[in-house]
């Protein structure tokens, strides 16, 4: 609780500085300066990892499982519609 309270975590190598970056804002022990919601959302970590996601537009074949393909053409929806748009 104290740790908490002051501050106070470890800041593990592996991290990035952005990661860093965002934490310690994230963790900011006074209230005024901590980050809001709306901050995290635009900090740069959080739009890096949000055109990441926008990239990876088409999942590997493998994922999509043919029997729930087959289910959803069983309720006359195409599959390849289904496909192209998960």
């Amino acid at each position: 609780y104290q740790k908490i309270m002051a501050g106070d975590f470890e800041r593990p190598d592996y991290l990035t500085p952005l990661t860093i970056d965002l934490l310690s804002k994230v963790m900011q022990t006074d209230p005024e300066i901590r980050y809001t919601i709306d901050e995290i959302r635009d900090h740069e970590w959080c739009l890096q990892a949000r055109e990441k996601e926008l990239r990876t537009t088409e999942l590997p074949k493998e994922i999509i499982n043919p029997d729930v393909l087959k289910q959803v053409e069983d309720y006359g929806i195409c599959s390849k519609e289904t496909r192209e748009h998960l």
